[in-house]
């Protein structure tokens, strides 16, 4: 009785103290997520951040370990640690001697980035003791077709009810990035030209499959549905409210991206995380290797065998058969501060997948539509990245996204344009993803 009794009193006193650890970085988190928040610069915002990241993420380091109160604990230390790395990444590059920020940081995308953030941390706190997810346990086994690299290019197939239709894309080389004529002819802004220069040739060798279409609602919903995945939710949207303000909105969700959208619509208002997460169920209910295209795989796929500034040649008007962009129907419904395209499609949002022309290889809606993350860091210039399609990794965990989408300018729904978004917790309704299938 003394023994069972001293381990009782020593296990609630190691209760105790991790009760109030936990208590503790709850506090922290609170104080981070207060931080985060934009203070007129670049400078002034990060390096508030920064501190309160690093004291939230070495309180949370001591949970790390105890599974039992604070299973979330692994996952929050992850976060926090991108969230270092970005903030570093920020007030290091604002010190440099005559730095001016670029259009990627803007006040307005700044404040949204530490808005969506603040968010973020929120949740993470209030989930700190939730169970932890693995989305590979009690799944059936793996069920998938035969198909190898010796499939002819054009071969679709679909390696099981819960996956998405795929196709087999061809190796090959292209040339990656903008000329002086293009930047010329389509008015491209000063600031954002260096994202697409100097122009560079790209080998694809491993032939692989890519998804016919962009991953769809129902698609995406069956892995949320046989899993215990959980997403954070909230996005950013230009508020129709005020058309001028891209900003951020908890509400927002995949099945709620501020717009209606059906099964066959594809899946937006997720993060990169979310879509790596969706590939990595898949992989496991197949044993195939699903994964996001590298920023270069996708060119190469988007492109369809061409070289043109659109897939279907040099001028705009054929996106009305090609892509969904911001045409007249929409922005009769939007009224967006830019102008629309005066092309004309029925869709004033995002429309049922494959209802366009597809590309050369068998592809829809690579421009238009959703925007489609890759597996990439953003890099503002790609002259010394790899030039075999291997991935790009950048100083900071940013994402790329590729293609225009649904509401979006000409001169955006060019193949060559190149953008990413400063902050690892990106959600819009403009992104959605697109798999790839090594073979």
């Amino acid at each position: 009785m003394v023994r069972f009794a001293t381990r009782h009193v020593l296990a609630a006193t190691l209760g105790a103290a991790a009760a109030a650890t936990i208590r503790e970085a709850q506090n922290d988190l609170g104080a981070l997520a207060d931080s985060l928040k934009f203070r007129g610069s670049v400078y002034a915002t990060y390096s508030a951040v920064l501190p309160r990241a690093i004291q939230a993420y070495d309180t949370i380091s001591a949970l790390v370990n105890d599974t039992g109160l604070a299973p979330q604990a692994p996952t929050i230390r992850s976060s926090l640690a991108r969230l270092i790395t970005e903030s570093s990444y920020f007030v290091t590059e604002s010190l440099q001697p005559g730095f001016e920020p670029d259009p990627l940081e803007s006040d307005s995308y700044l404040t949204a980035s530490v808005t969506e953030w603040s968010y973020t941390v929120k949740v993470l706190s209030n989930n700190i003791a939730t169970p932890a997810c693995d989305i590979r346990s009690n799944l059936p086994p793996a069920q998938a077709c035969t198909i190898s690299s010796d499939a002819a290019p054009g071969t679709e197939f679909r390696d099981n009810a819960l996956t998405p239709r795929m196709i087999v894309i061809p190796t090959g080389s292209f040339t990656a990035g903008a000329t002086d004529d293009e930047h010329v002819r389509w008015d491209i802004d000063e600031g954002k030209k260096p994202f697409e220069i100097p122009q560079r040739q790209v080998s694809i060798s491993k032939k692989l499959a890519f998804s016919v279409t962009e991953v769809t609602v129902a698609e995406f919903d069956a892995f949320i549905q046989a899993t215990c995945y959980q997403l954070r939710n909230g996005a950013r949207w230009w508020n129709p409210q005020n058309v001028s303000q891209f900003v951020f909105n908890d509400a927002l969700s995949y099945r709620n991206p501020g717009f209606p959208q059906g099964p066959d619509h594809p899946v937006v208002a997720i993060t990169r995380y979310d879509a790596q997460a969706y590939a990595q169920w898949l992989s496991a209910i197949t044993g195939a290797v699903y994964r996001l295209p590298n920023e270069d795989e996708w060119e190469w796929a988007a492109r369809g065998g061409t070289q043109t500034t659109f897939f279907w040649g040099n001028d705009l008007p054929p996106a009305a058969e090609y892509a969904n962009t911001y045409d007249d129907t929409a922005a009769a419904v939007n009224r967006f501060r830019w102008p629309s395209n005066h092309l004309v499609d029925p869709f004033p949002y995002t429309a049922p997948v494959a209802s366009f022309k597809p590309n050369g290889y068998g592809l829809y809606d690579v421009i238009g539509n959703a925007r489609e993350f890759t597996a990439d860091d953003w890099q503002k210039n790609l002259s010394t990245a790899a030039r075999d399609g291997s991935i790009h990794k950048g100083p900071a965990p940013f994402p790329v996204v590729r293609g225009g989408a649904w509401n979006y300018n000409p001169d955006n729904l060019r193949i060559n344009y190149r953008s990413g978004y400063l902050s690892s917790e990106v959600a819009t309704n403009m992104f959605g993803i697109r798999v790839v299938r090594d073979l």
